[in-house]
Formats: C-alpha cells, sequence, structure tokens
C-alpha cells in the first residue's frame, strides 16, 4: 500500500485555490474602485470649496481663472504638474490618456470636468453620490468607454 496523494487528489486542491483566488482578485477589484470612486468625490468637494473659498470676496465665479492660478493657489488636493495640469484618481485607468481635471467659469456657474473616466457606469456612480450645497447638476458624455468625461456644475 502506497502513501501520499493521487494526482486527482492534488488536482482538485489546485481547483480550489484557483477559484478562489479568482475570487478574492475579483473582490478586491472591486473595493479598489469604489475606493477610488469615494476619493474622486472627496477631491470633487474639495476642489468646488477652495474655489468658492478662493473668490468668496467676489461673492460669486469670476468669468475665466487659468488652471495656473488655481494650481498655484493648491485647489487640486493631488497637486498638479508642472505644467499645470491636475489629475484625478482614475488619472491611470485609460493607457495613453491621463484623466485630468479642468476647471471652466460659464455664465455664473462654475464647471468641473473630468477628462477620461474608466467608463460610464463609474461615470454615473460618481456623479450620482455628488450632495454638495452649491451643487447644480451633472452629465456623463462620451461616444465610447475610453472617452468618458464627467461635467459638474456648480452655482
Amino acid at each position: 500500500m502506497q502513501k501520499g496523494r493521487s494526482m486527482i487528489e492534488m488536482l482538485g486542491v489546485l481547483i480550489i485555490i484557483t477559484v478562489l483566488t479568482i475570487g478574492a482578485m475579483t473582490g478586491w477589484q472591486h473595493t479598489r474602485q469604489k475606493m477610488k470612486i469615494a476619493e474622486t468625490q472627496n477631491e470633487i468637494a474639495l476642489i468646488e470649496q477652495d474655489i468658492s473659498n478662493l473668490f468668496a470676496w467676489a461673492r460669486g465665479y469670476p468669468e475665466a481663472v487659468s488652471m495656473e492660478t488655481l494650481c498655484k493657489e493648491e485647489v487640486f488636493p493631488s497637486g498638479c504638474s508642472s505644467s499645470n495640469v491636475a489629475y484625478h484618481p482614475f488619472d491611470r485607468n485609460v493607457p495613453g490618456r491621463p484623466g485630468t481635471y479642468e476647471v471652466e467659469f460659464d455664465s455664473g456657474y462654475l464647471v468641473i470636468v473630468l477628462r477620461y473616466l474608466p467608463d460610464m457606469e463609474t461615470c454615473r456612480e460618481i456623479r450620482s453620490s455628488i450632495a454638495l450645497e452649491h451643487y447644480v447638476g451633472g452629465e456623463c458624455e462620451g461616444t465610447n468607454d475610453t472617452e468618458v468625461s464627467l461635467v459638474l456644475m456648480f452655482q
């Protein structure tokens, strides 16, 4: 009588380990995505608050302000690059297209644009859970999942 495991038993153990590993990796990726969404929502709130504070003396938003000025005033929580580009938490999701913030002022509204989000579902999830005092509305734009942008308006 031989001692040890049969090949079938070893293959069974390997299959069980593989299934558990795949399940753990999927759960980790989902948790990481949720973390990035929460981080993005937090950054949007901080950006809106910092810009409102920056122009509180004017009792409204200016007609135009450069990204250079906003970067110099440290409005973006993640900071800016040397070329005055501010990146959001999803900045590495689309290869060759870093995710960036853009800030515009339009007829008394502050418009924050997040370029190159990973997909429409993520865009809608970020938009749907924004509950800020001056938030007017937002819209997900894009023709496919590689060029998704979120446009948010504040008054």
